[in-house]
């Protein structure tokens, strides 16, 4: 084998490598997304069950006859009023926001798995292209060679 055949070969096995090396990550990296979609959603849920649950305790509190209440009395009312007021805000947007995460990882996911695909299509056509058969890389066959030399015995350009 001459040494341009040797580049040749080393090139077309590092590029099959390395685009086995993308479709596998590209996996990887599908499961990634997949998890975090999952946290985000999950912490969504959380903030939106602690905001009804806040929202439930003001609303049993607020069962009460504010004509009874003194100037002080009505004043607390009013700042834990707006306490929820703003702790309900924080909610809708920390769960707005964990949808907008949700729908990225999402998208990322479905782009990761495009690429894995197109990664595992080209893998297969550059081993088709080299020549490749099903058997694992380590498998091919090597030219027969001198033990004590190294030299290659079908070889006659010597």
């Amino acid at each position: 084998m001459t040494e341009l055949e040797k580049l040749i070969k080393t090139a077309v096995y590092g590029s099959v490598g390395a685009i086995a090396t993308i479709a596998e990550k590209s996996g990887e990296l599908l499961q990634v997304f997949v998890d975090k979609g999952e946290e985000v959603v999950r912490q969504g849920q959380t903030v939106t069950e602690e905001a009804v649950k806040k929202f439930k305790e003001v609303w049993e509190e607020a069962d009460i006859d504010v004509s009874h209440m003194t100037q002080e009395q009505r004043e607390a009312l009013r700042r834990r009023l707006e306490e929820l007021e703003k702790a309900e805000r924080e909610a809708v947007n920390a769960f707005n926001e964990a949808l907008r995460r949700a729908d990225e990882a999402d998208a990322a996911a479905k782009e990761a798995g495009k690429r894995a695909m197109e990664a595992e299509d080209a893998y297969e056509a550059a081993r088709a292209e080299a020549g490749e058969t099903d058997a694992p890389a380590g498998d091919a066959e090597e030219e027969p060679q001198d033990g004590a030399s190294g030299e290659n015995l079908d070889e006659d350009d010597n």
